[in-house]
């Protein structure tokens, strides 16, 4: 249940964190090139990756 829960939470955290990162990247880029820049899909990689580092934190915690 916990492994369940900490990828869950990964899922939204690493969500949330991408939209900011890809928010700052594009108020940058508007000051420093006059156009806007973004990553494409960034919020959905960093959502992933957040899972797969809380499923691996949550079976490794479990296994100790």
């Amino acid at each position: 249940m916990r492994v369940l829960l900490m990828g869950v939470v990964g899922l939204v955290a690493g969500f949330l964190v991408g939209l900011v990162v890809d928010q700052v990247v594009g108020v940058v880029s508007v000051l420093a090139f006059d156009r806007p820049v973004g990553i494409r899909g960034l919020p959905i990689v960093l959502a992933l990756v957040f899972c797969a580092g809380g499923l691996v934190l949550g079976s490794r915690s479990r296994s100790s």
